[in-house]
């Protein structure tokens, strides 16, 4: 069901009512008490630690298995807080796996898609987090990966990856006294090379040399001298215009290999820098002795920004990439499907069933075929009121095991809660003998029959709802709602006032009873069962809706506006409730709000010609003639496709 009465201007002869929602929940039905089953599920084949060339070939236990293997442990024992704490550590893990194969396949988006599945998992596990924000940064969006860092500093200050993480970005984006800072922190907490190479730089483009050559002495010292690095200190000397150092730099790699790459190209686009056109004809000689020039012998090279952001952050490259094993991809996939099963049986035994749905559904993406998923997935999606969703979970587990009952019933109410009353029947038909003589799930089976033509059946149901509770007065509403689901007006308000007597404050008894007076024109009598209605359910926005009704047609506008307006303040989505309270502001002369509501009314539902010719009417009286006359035009356009005007007797809905 869209919401328990539907649209409040359906013209549904009678709406399936709030009566039905206990329903779902316990000690009433058995179908709603079972929960998804506590055993946890277990991947068929572990996962093995993908080795690399060189290292010890021995096989080794992956993180992502000793993780589950604990969280199996602790739910087992019934530890399920930390069960879920090991099983969404599982899931992150898992996913940063998977992610980074995306990477090597140069799918970018994809693996951003999964680190941010993986970092919703387990926002405790700051190394998902900062996997999200290197990727986000290395691909350009430099914003998304700010904010991550700045979350991960929040969490912990001393995060050495974070720090340096941010630095980079704040140089790339031109801050460099803020990107300092932030090296200077990072290299506090761990002085590696990639950190003392960008803070380096950092202190170039502040002017501060001599910091900058500290730094790049240390950084001799622990690697040793090599051609490759002079070429590196003297392109970072280069970005920070301190030119006579860099080609000091250019020259002591040459000097140490005269065909290290890319030195003579740089060297001779520092001559241009540094002295202009006069140093053209020197550069071009010595750019000629590098491999990677253009035709006219001038220094090649990327432009200067893209060139330092690819030294800060190097581009993935699928290179060397190793052949994954297929068996080590299965494992993968089958661990993060039982860890998001399992965790959802977590969250189910707390009730917390959207969740628990969310992550069955999670689960069926990577491992649909675990034995208990369906049928969990089904029970949880019931519970938290998403029909839709059952059903297809329900019907796959019924296909395997047609002797659940208690899936049959859930499956049935579900079709029933979507207005599929003729797979609703021909669910509950082979459970009709030993359905629960419970009056709520005898209702949806009875009006389900009859709503899809076995009248027999459900006379039966309702004579067996009678017997088995002759004095509860929610069986007579029921039967009540069930007569005027059958337009048998005498029969439902008998069973009406019966359930009233029996209990004076029985919710939807006294709006039962206004909807078939409605309908029979006795507004007088309406309004007075509306009223109690009221009185039992304060604020009832049907109530309120079909009493606001008949007061504008009684020309009561103002107590109809004051009604009509708490209607759209509980429903601001419900075309019908704009459609009367727009019409009635416009009976009183209120033009502009009654405009207001009338133009919303149409937004949320253009195929109403009702509105239409209201609001033509409210154009017109306003002066704004074209648009009187377009409007009307509409009205006629839609009344010449012979869309249904819903009448009084229907629904009680305005003209």
């Amino acid at each position: 069901m869209k919401n328990p009465r539907g649209s409040l201007g359906a013209a549904r002869s009678w709406p399936i009512t709030v009566s039905i929602l206990p329903l779902l929940f316990p000690p009433l039905v058995a179908a709603a008490q079972e929960k998804p089953k506590t055993k946890p599920t277990t991947p068929h084949q572990q996962i093995q630690k993908q080795s690399v060339p060189g290292a010890d070939s021995k096989a080794q236990k992956d993180p992502v298995e000793e993780r589950y293997r604990a969280a199996e442990t602790f739910q087992l024992a019934g530890d399920l807080k930390s069960a879920e704490g090991e099983y969404r550590r599982v899931i992150s893990l898992a996913l940063q796996r998977m992610a980074a194969l995306q990477v090597l396949a140069q799918d970018i988006p994809q693996a951003l898609v999964l680190l941010q599945s993986a970092t919703a998992a387990d926002p405790s596990d700051l190394e998902a987090q900062m996997g999200l924000a290197s990727l986000y940064s290395r691909s350009g969006d430099l914003a998304h990966g700010k904010a991550i860092l700045l979350s991960v500093l929040a969490q912990d200050e001393h995060h050495a990856g974070a720090r340096n993480l941010l630095g980079k970005i704040l140089f790339m984006e031109g801050d460099y006294a803020a990107a300092a800072d932030q090296l200077k922190a990072a290299w506090a907490e761990n002085p590696e090379i990639d950190v003392t190479y960008s803070l380096a730089l950092a202190y170039l483009k502040l002017n501060q040399v001599a910091n900058a050559a500290n730094l790049f002495d240390e950084m001799l010292t622990s690697l040793g001298s090599s051609a490759e690095l002079h070429v590196l200190i003297g392109r970072a000397y280069q970005e920070g215009s301190e030119f006579d150092l860099a080609i000091e730099e250019y020259r002591k790699a040459l000097t140490m290999d005269p065909a290290v790459d890319r030195a003579h190209s740089y060297l001779g686009t520092v001559y241009l820098l540094q002295r202009g056109d006069a140093a053209f004809e020197d550069a071009r000689a010595i750019a000629s002795s590098d491999s990677k020039t253009q035709p006219r012998g001038l220094p090649l090279g990327p432009e200067s920004a893209d060139e330092i952001r690819a030294m800060l952050m190097p581009p993935v490259s699928n290179a060397g990439a190793q052949k994954i094993p297929s068996q080590y991809l299965t494992g993968l996939k089958e661990a993060l499907g039982n860890a998001y099963h399992n965790l959802g049986v977590i969250l189910a035994q707390r009730s917390q069933y959207q969740d628990a749905a969310n992550l069955f559904a999670e689960a069926g993406k990577w491992s649909p075929d675990i034995k208990a998923l369906d049928k969990n997935w089904g029970t949880a999606s019931f519970r938290a009121h998403q029909y839709k969703v059952a059903i297809g979970p329900l019907e796959r587990h019924l296909l395997v095991d047609p002797q659940d009952s208690n899936a049959r019933q859930m499956l049935a109410l579900s079709y029933f809660m979507t207005d599929d009353f003729p797979k609703a029947a021909a669910t509950f038909r082979p459970i009709l003998p030993t359905l629960p003589n419970n009056p709520s799930l005898l209702y949806a089976a009875g009006i389900s029959l009859a709503k899809s033509g076995d009248s027999n059946g459900a006379s039966e149901i309702f004579n067996r709802m009678l017997a088995q509770n002759p004095d509860a007065a929610e069986v007579h509403l029921f039967l009540g709602q069930a007569h005027a689901e059958q337009k048998q007006g005498a029969e439902a308000l008998k069973e009406f006032s019966r359930a009233l007597e029996l209990n004076p404050k029985m919710p939807e008894a006294n709006y039962g009873a206004g909807m078939i007076h409605l309908k029979q024109g006795n507004r007088e009598q309406a309004e007075s069962d509306f009223r109690a209605e009221l009185a039992v359910n304060p604020r009832d926005a049907s109530a309120e809706f079909r009493l606001g009704y008949i007061l504008l047609a009684q020309q009561r506008q103002p107590e109809a506006i004051d009604m009509l307006g708490d209607v759209v303040r509980q429903k601001p989505n419900d075309a019908d409730a704009h459609y009367v309270l727009g019409k009635a502001l416009l009976e009183k002369g209120d033009l502009t709000p009654a405009i207001d509501r009338l133009e919303t009314a149409i937004r949320l539902d253009p195929g109403q010609p009702n509105a239409y010719y209201q609001l033509s009417l409210a154009y017109r009286r306003q002066g704004r003639a074209p648009e009187a006359e377009a409007t009307l035009r509409q009205y006629e356009k839609l009344k010449q496709k012979n869309l249904p005007a819903t009448s009084e007797s229907e629904s009680g809905k305005p003209h």
